[in-house]
C-alpha cells in the first residue's frame, strides 16, 4: 500500500501537475542569477557549435529565458542504477522539464551551475563532463562581474574559450521519446531515471579539488588547462574505494563511492579523503605541471624522476602497467 501511495505521489509532479516548490525556485533563481553574472562579465558566448569560428553560440540572457519558460519539477525521489552518478537532477526534452531529486543532498552554492548543466542538455548542448559550467564558476570565483581586472589576461582568456566549448550535440534528445524519461522502478516503488543528470555533489568534489591543486601545482595555469574537464563523478556505491578508470596510460574518468564523502583525509584532515587522494593522483600523473621533479625522455615522453611518494594507483596505472617508466628498469618491480 505504502509503494502505490509513493508512486502516485511522486507521478502528482509529472509535467501539468508541477507545483512551485522550494528546492524547484530556488534552482531557477540561483541558474538565472550565474546566467545573469556571466551577462555582466561581458560574457556573449556559451556552447558554441564552432567554436574555431565563434559561431552558433548561446548568448547567457538567451539560456536565461529558457530557464525561466521550463518547468522545474521537484520529485520526493527518483532512482538511479546502482554505481552510476548523477542522482540530483535531469533534464526532459520530450517535457521541457527539469526534474529534481528531493532525496540527495542539494548544495545551495552550486545549484545554479547544476542547473545551467541540465539548461545546457535540454537545448541539445550537452556538456558530458561539467566543462561549460565549470568554466562559468571558475569565471564568477576568479572575477568580481564589475572588474575583470583581478586576474591574469590569459586566465580570463583560458576561461573565455572554455565557455565557448564545442558541446555534445544531441539529436537523440529531440527525436527518442524515451530519452531520459521517467519510469516506475521495479524495487522499492518511486520512479527510475535513464540516462544522464547532475549532481552538486560531484560538482562540488571537482571544485574542491580544482582548489586543493594549489598544494601541488606551484602555477594555476595546470588547473585551467589541463585539469577543469576532468571526469569526477559521485557514484552510488558504498565501496570503500575511488576508482581511476584508465585507458591506457591516459587518465579517463574518477568514480567516488558517496560512502566516502564524509571521511576526513589523514594527509590532511582539512579536506576530504576523496579531495586529497584525487589531488594527490592527478600530481602523480602530470608530474610536468607541479613540484614533483621529472624528466623528460629520449623519445620525448615526460616522466617523474623517481616513483617514490607517488599515489600507488598511478604508480600502477600509469606508470608501470603499461611500461611507461623506463629508469631504472626495475622500479616497477621494486616499486619506486
Amino acid at each position: 500500500m505504502f509503494k502505490v501511495l509513493l508512486i502516485l505521489s511522486v507521478f502528482s509532479f509529472v509535467p501539468g501537475f508541477a507545483l512551485a516548490t522550494k528546492l524547484a525556485d530556488t534552482y531557477r533563481f540561483e541558474t538565472q542569477k550565474i546566467l545573469r553574472d556571466l551577462d555582466k562579465l561581458g560574457i556573449d558566448k556559451i556552447a558554441c557549435i564552432s567554436k574555431a569560428e565563434k559561431k552558433n553560440c548561446f548568448h547567457p540572457l538567451e539560456l536565461l529565458k529558457i530557464a525561466d519558460q521550463v518547468k522545474w519539477v521537484e520529485l520526493e525521489s527518483f532512482h538511479k542504477a546502482a554505481g552510476t552518478p548523477r542522482g540530483g537532477a535531469f533534464y526532459s526534452p520530450i517535457e521541457n522539464t527539469i526534474y529534481l531529486n528531493k532525496s540527495v543532498p542539494h548544495i545551495r552554492q552550486f545549484i545554479g551551475y547544476v542547473g545551467l548543466h541540465e539548461i545546457l542538455g535540454l537545448v541539445g548542448a550537452t556538456e558530458t563532463d561539467f566543462g561549460i559550467s565549470l568554466a562559468a564558476y571558475r569565471a564568477i570565483r576568479l572575477f568580481d562581474p564589475s572588474s575583470k581586472n583581478l586576474q591574469p589576461t590569459w586566465r580570463w582568456d583560458i576561461i573565455k574559450t572554455d565557455l565557448m566549448t564545442t558541446p555534445e550535440i544531441s539529436t537523440l534528445s529531440y527525436s527518442d521519446p524515451e530519452y531520459n524519461k521517467l519510469r516506475r522502478s521495479t524495487e522499492g516503488g518511486g520512479v527510475f531515471v535513464g540516462g544522464g543528470g547532475g549532481d552538486t555533489r560531484s560538482f562540488q568534489l571537482r571544485v574542491e579539488v580544482f582548489e586543493h591543486m594549489s598544494k601541488y601545482v606551484p602555477i594555476m595555469i595546470f588547473v585551467d588547462m589541463h585539469f577543469a574537464n576532468v571526469s569526477i563523478e559521485v557514484i552510488n556505491s558504498n565501496k570503500k574505494e575511488i576508482y581511476y578508470h584508465t585507458v591506457g596510460s591516459l587518465l579517463n574518468r574518477i568514480f567516488v563511492p558517496e560512502s566516502l564523502l564524509n571521511l576526513r583525509s589523514l594527509r590532511d584532515p582539512r579536506v576530504s579523503f576523496a579531495v586529497e587522494d584525487i589531488a594527490w593522483f592527478l600530481a602523480s600523473t602530470y608530474p610536468q605541471f607541479t613540484n614533483i621533479p621529472y624528466k623528460t625522455t629520449m623519445d620525448g615522453r615526460v616522466e617523474p624522476v623517481s616513483l617514490r611518494g607517488l599515489h600507488p594507483k598511478a604508480i600502477k596505472q600509469i606508470w608501470c602497467e603499461k611500461n611507461n617508466f623506463s629508469s631504472p628498469i626495475r622500479a616497477c618491480d621494486l616499486g619506486y
